[in-house]
């Protein structure tokens, strides 16, 4: 600033215009070193009162620090020699004696003056301003040093050598180190690398393992348990266990747990021996900046370096994966694309030249704008080339991609090379978008709770179950919990609330059903289920879950309980009850039910279950009867008997048995399955009947009444077995959709068709227990006209898991543009779901071809035709003939009533229903009904 020459008129004007309205630094000195006067924003910029200006104890020379003084002295000098001086930067020492950073101006009044004014700006923001830019180029300067030693070279030992090397100059300390593995609970561990500054040898016995010692472990702890840097030494929680600080000379350290993926802990550490230092935040921020990008090089390469141990795994991998990588040379002008990114793209390895604009081309339109701008930021050092974007081949189909890129630069920070890699995500989208809907249809979401960052996040689905559909996805995690009691069902809202807690403190996992209520008043009820994710101190950081709507589920089981005691009412009306008895080995297995034991006069829960056991309850002189019976079913696998039994109190029953044995592998018997009927009264009215003559008309009313007890007997069998189809089916499923859902991850699109397949056959449940009623009523079946085609397919929509779970091919030849037939809906479903079924578990034991089921329809005079072929073991001229007999059947486990309702129900619409051969192999049952007369209904 050159000097000023100031003619003022008097001092009040100086005051008024200098002093009082200026928030600049300002006072009046002379070269003596006195301060004459000064405004309040100097007093304030060094600190003192105006009554020590007053009173004289301020002077220019005394708040100018020590080490400045003879560069002042100069200043002075050089002021009285030339009449003028620059502004120029100093200190000075405010009264409390801190320094204040500071640009100061001069000017003398009038030409060879003693006195002269000052204005200072503070210029303390401004060097902060200064050191934080400092620091963040060196933050930038030394990652970009360490990056470049990491990405020298793809050989660990070598990168880690660098690394540590750089280290060790960047912070001018004198040891940097790695040790492995970083396990307080591993028996031993070595030093893997270590660099030192000559003056200060090595700490460690590089590649020896060293017993894990009580100090060690605690070292290796505390750096487990912490989320960054730990520090040791003097003014640090810490310390540096006193004999290895003696024995190496450390003074302070500086560790840190490194976390690479596919392999155990590291530790990673620097030494100052030369002084007890105190690591400042920049460098401790730095030094967790390294920390993280070597574990995540080590991560790198340990993988790589797995991977390249076999190329071809690795090109197979890539194929499987749809994942390839690229390169772009910006100094030898080339690029180059592996065989897997030329596929995704649907171009032949180009030349560099043309690769850029040919690449432009291939982008889709409303991406390319987002593409290229990702390229640029990376190449010009911002962030690193992550983008997703679509594809258009050359022959226009669209194809998803996922590229992710690191530049390599030279020195002076130019690209020097680009490599990345390239997924094709296109089914992983579209299977994001399918795993949506399924959500919607299975009423399934997922939900996150984020401990660390305080926030809970949802899906769609989720708010929609819960009905807070107005609420975000991402919402405070501590507003959520106010909201969430007020959802939950009042009567249920402590125990989930515990439950949560429980699995919080490490309890049992969470997995619960409650009701919540909507706002509208409606209940609905949800099955959630979720694990914990803990830190190192078992913590909760991380809880995720999913939680389905099972409302329906659980209405459904209710009608299904419902159906059951209806069924059980039946056999109860039939005197009839079913058994299963185990032969042999699984004897101990034999429970017989409440109303079975009432049949033999038993308390509930009193039979032993031995089959000497059950002698003792038959008749003596029946025994040998039951006996022959039994040697029968071992030829036939029809079981038939009857026989008396005694009750306690002397009354002798009749039972009749009926049903199936069941085989081993070996050809053993294994188990019987059947009814039992109590004909108590029928063989009574037998006997009345050869004894009173002269009541034969009384006689064969009661005999009729008795057979018709026997035949709503025989009809309960039928109902089981078709009641049986679909309860089963359900049962299945629902253990099915348990699996899918307790799996991890939980396979929606799994559990999605199981509960689907639940509701279905829920619903095929009730239209034949509805059927059943109708029949007891005696009501005609429900006649309709039916598309024969659209029936069969919707069987096969039943149908579908079971062919899928036994690999069996299917085949459809329907014939178009059949004419309708009139029939029961619900009834000629089961004939064809009976057939298919039958078919399906024909074929469970072949290993040597095709599973293959073909199913025709056609037209056959004034009738439909209807054919359901597999390649089975086939039937014989005899099967062929008795499979229609009821309690007749060619399978292991079946009971032989199935195909006799199916002949029922075809004989009932006026059609028929036969079996034979196919060739080569197999079965074919086909079934006729007649065409619907014109005005049929």
């Amino acid at each position: 600033m050159e000097t000023v020459s100031l003619a003022l008129s008097g001092e009040k004007l100086l005051h008024t215009l200098l002093f009082d309205t200026n928030i600049v630094g300002i006072f009046l000195w002379d070269f003596d070193g006195r301060i004459l006067q000064a405004n309040d924003a100097f007093l304030r910029l060094v600190g003192y009162e105006r009554e020590d200006l007053v009173a004289g104890r301020m002077r220019w020379t005394d708040i100018t620090p020590p080490d400045l003084l003879e560069r002042q002295a100069e200043r002075i000098q050089e002021h009285k020699k030339t009449g003028r001086l620059p502004a120029f930067e100093k200190e000075y020492i405010r009264k409390d004696g801190t320094r204040v950073p500071v640009l100061v101006g001069v000017a003398t009044f009038g030409e060879g003056g003693n006195q002269g004014v000052g204005f200072v700006l503070d210029l303390t923001e401004r060097k902060r301003a200064e050191e934080e830019q400092r620091a963040h180029v060196w933050f930038l300067e030394s990652m970009d040093r360490v990056n470049r030693a990491m990405q020298g070279t793809n050989d660990l030992e070598r990168m880690m050598s660098g690394v540590l090397n750089a280290v060790l100059e960047i912070f001018a300390c004198d040891r940097a180190w790695l040790v492995y593995p970083c396990d307080p609970d591993a028996p031993s561990w070595r030093a893997v690398m270590e660099h030192t500054r000559p003056e200060f040898p090595g700490a460690f016995a590089l590649a020896t393992d060293m017993p894990m010692a009580a100090d060690a472990a605690e070292v290796f702890r505390s750096a487990r348990a912490a989320r960054g840097a730990v520090l040791l030494g003097a003014g640090y929680e810490l310390q540096t266990p006193a004999h290895i600080a003696e024995r190496f000379s450390i003074r302070s350290q500086m560790i840190m747990a490194l976390l690479p993926k596919g392999d155990r802990p590291y530790l990673f550490g620097l030494h100052q021996c030369s002084r007890a230092r105190t690591w400042t935040k920049e460098e401790q921020r730095l030094f967790e900046e390294i920390g993280h990008r070597l574990a995540d090089v080590l991560s790198s390469l340990i993988a790589f370096r797995s991977l390249g141990e076999s190329e071809r795994r690795l090109e197979a991998a890539q194929r499987l994966a749809h994942v390839g990588w690229w390169e772009r040379d910006y100094e030898t002008a080339r690029v180059l694309l592996s065989d897997e990114v030329c596929r995704i793209f649907g171009v032949q390895p180009p030349a560099f030249a043309q690769w850029q604009e040919r690449w432009m081309r291939l982008i889709h339109p409303e991406d390319r704008e987002k593409t290229v701008a990702a390229k640029e930021i990376s190449l010009g050092g911002g962030a690193r080339y992550d983008v997703e974007y679509r594809v258009v081949r050359p022959d226009g189909t669209v194809r998803m991609v996922h590229s992710q890129g690191d530049v390599i630069r030279d020195a002076s920070g130019g690209p020097l090379r680009q490599f990345g890699v390239l997924q094709d995500i296109t089914e992983r989208r579209l299977t994001e978008r399918r795993l949506e809907a399924a959500q919607r249809l299975a009423h399934v979401g997922w939900w996150e709770r984020d401990y660390v960052a305080g926030r809970w996040l949802t899906s769609d689905e989720i708010r929609r179950i819960y009905g807070i559909a107005g609420m975000d996805r991402d919402m405070d995690l501590a507003e959520w919990m106010k909201v969430v009691p007020s959802i939950i069902h009042p009567e249920d809202r402590r125990r989930v609330l515990e439950a949560g807690e429980a699995s919080l403190r490490g309890g049992p996992r969470y997995d619960i059903e409650y009701r919540i209520v909507h706002a509208d008043g409606t209940v609905r009820v949800v099955h959630v289920q979720a694990d914990v994710t803990l830190d190192e101190a078992g913590r909760p950081v991380r809880q995720f879950g999913v939680a389905q709507d099972i409302t329906e589920l659980r209405q459904a089981e209710q009608e299904v309980r419902a159906r059951q005691e209806m069924l059980d009412l039946a056999q109860k009306a039939a005197r009839a009850v079913a058994f299963d008895w185990y032969i042999g080995a699984r004897e101990s297995e034999n429970r017989w039910s409440p109303e079975l034991e009432a049949m033999y006069g038993l308390e509930p829960g009193s039979f032993d279950g031995t089959y000497q056991g059950w002698k003792k309850l038959v008749h003596p002189d029946d025994w040998p009867a039951v006996v022959a019976a039994i040697s029968r079913a071992h030829q036939s696998a029809d079981v038939a008997a009857e026989y008396r039994v005694i009750h306690k109190d002397g009354a002798v029953h009749w039972l009749r048995a009926k049903g199936r044995m069941f085989f081993d592998a070996k050809g053993q018997p294994e188990r019987m399955v059947g009814f039992m009927f109590d004909v108590t009264d029928w063989r009574h009215a037998q006997e009345a009947l050869r004894e009173k003559d002269n009541a034969l008309e009384m006689a064969r009313t009661e005999l009729a009444r008795v057979s018709r007890l026997t035949t709503l007997g025989e009809l309960t069998a039928s109902i089981a077995h078709e009641v049986n189809q679909p309860i089963g089916a359900m049962v299945t499923n629902a253990g099915a959709c348990a699996r899918w859902l307790a799996a991890k991850p939980p396979d929606m699109a799994e559990a999605r068709s199981a509960l689907a397949n639940i509701a279905a056959d829920g619903k095929r449940a009730g239209e034949v227990i509805a059927r059943i009623r109708a029949l007891t009523k005696r009501q005609a079946p429900r006649m309709e006209l039916l598309d024969v085609n659209r029936k069969v397919r919707e069987v096969l929509a039943f149908a579908e898991h079971e062919l899928k779970t036994h690999d069996i091919v299917l085949r459809a030849e329907l014939a178009p543009k059949l004419p309708s037939v009139a029939g029961d809906r619900v009834r000629l479903q089961q004939v064809l779901l009976n057939l298919i079924v039958n078919a399906i578990e024909a074929m469970s034991g072949v290993r040597d071809r095709a599973r293959e089921l073909t199913i025709v329809s056609r037209s056959d005079a004034d009738a439909v035709v209807v054919e359901v072929r597999d390649s089975g073991p086939g039937l014989d001229e005899e099967g062929a003939e008795r499979v229609f007999e009821p309690f007749y059947t060619t399978k292991a486990q079946g009971i032989g009533i199935g195909l006799s309702i199916s002949r029922s129900i075809v004989e009932a619409h006026g059609g028929r229903v036969w079996a034979a051969s196919n060739q080569p192999h197999g079965a074919v049952f086909r079934f006729s009904l007649p065409v619907a007369q014109e005005g049929a209904a």
